[in-house]
């Protein structure tokens, strides 16, 4: 009797995953547009985007911070 309980229990929240997905996505259950093949390929980083990021990181550090500080 337990197996069969989980074994539903799964398969039940399986599909109210998928429904979810589904409703989420406009009605598929996938974009296809992380499929492509060209996905890969769709260009190179530029070269100037680590100071962006670095200044991005401790913008993020310091929100963190003051965050844990209040509590």
């Amino acid at each position: 009797m337990i197996p069969y309980l989980v074994l539903s229990s799964v398969s039940i929240a399986l599909m109210g995953v998928v429904v979810i997905g589904r409703r989420t996505n406009g009605g598929q259950a996938f974009n296809l547009d992380q499929f492509r093949s060209q996905a890969p390929l769709a260009g190179v980083l530029p070269a100037d985007n680590r100071p962006r990021r670095e200044y991005h990181d401790l913008v993020a550090a310091y929100i963190n911070a003051d965050v844990f500080r209040a509590a």
